[in-house]
């Protein structure tokens, strides 16, 4: 009965993660951890049965699992970090709105929904300017900045409170390259504040402080929500990665 149920539950697993390969969404990180642990739980009770050591199966699968929870927990964690700051009371010199896909000459929905958050932002701080920076993949026709850049002129921002940072390929180098467009301005980088999205804000505020900077952040809130715990996934690698670069670096 129990090797029944084992193998329900893995085959249950696999579907799930059939089921959201094939959904009209970003969800591939999701899809390929369900069908990772769904093809494990089977794989242990094809071998337990073949082998009789279910001894050996329990433990393997205690494994399996404490990495599944070791995961839930850190996607937690990166809910909770990712919550915007209070900045009420601060003042900061230094903004920088992090770029994301564009399609054509539009920005996508995560990006917009940063940007919407910039234009929220740059209205209650007529005085502030912001560096939007981001450059152009492979399969972009403009690069990010560029589009961010008219999506805030459309909002009425006035245009000479926008900068760009055209050539950032990632994270690193949207801060790195932003500090260098700011610092020709005169702007002060010792502390930024972050304008991106709740997913993308912890990775964000590490890499900045190891870059030296003081961060601060803006998260803007993805949608639809199904996305958010695939994102929180995604996170999960790229921060370990950025982590691993930062070391390399030495700046961590």
């Amino acid at each position: 009965m129990k090797s029944r149920i084992t193998i329900c539950f893995g085959v249950f697993l696999v579907g799930l993660g059939v089921i959201l390969w094939i959904l009209p969404f970003t969800l591939q990180v999701s899809s390929c951890l369900f069908l990772f642990f769904g093809g494990a739980v089977l794989a242990l009770e094809w071998i337990a049965r073949k082998t009789g050591k279910r001894r050996l199966q329990k433990v393997l699968s205690a494994v399996l699992w404490v990495g599944a929870g070791i995961l839930a927990a850190l996607c937690v964690w990166l809910s909770w970090e990712g919550r915007s700051d209070d900045i009420s009371q601060v003042d900061v010199e230094f903004v920088v709105v992090l770029g994301a896909q564009v399609q054509g000459d539009q920005p996508s929905r995560t990006l917009q929904e940063r940007l919407d958050l910039a234009v929220s932002y740059l209205q209650r701080k007529p005085d502030a300017c912001v560096v939007v920076s981001g450059g152009q993949g492979p399969d972009e026709a403009y690069t990010e900045a560029e589009v961010m850049y008219r999506y805030l002129e459309e909002q009425g921002i006035n245009p000479e409170r926008i900068l760009l940072e055209k050539e950032a390929t990632n994270t690193r180098e949207n801060l790195q390259f932003s500090m260098d467009v700011a610092h020709a301005q005169g702007i002060d980088t010792h502390r930024v504040l972050l304008i991106t999205s709740e997913f993308h804000m912890p990775r964000a505020k590490y890499i900045a402080s190891t870059l030296g900077m003081d961060p601060l952040g803006l998260s803007s809130e993805t949608t639809p929500k199904i996305l958010l715990w695939n994102y929180y996934l995604r996170e999960i690698f790229a921060f370990a990665k950025a982590i691993v670069v930062a070391a390399l670096s030495g700046t961590s």
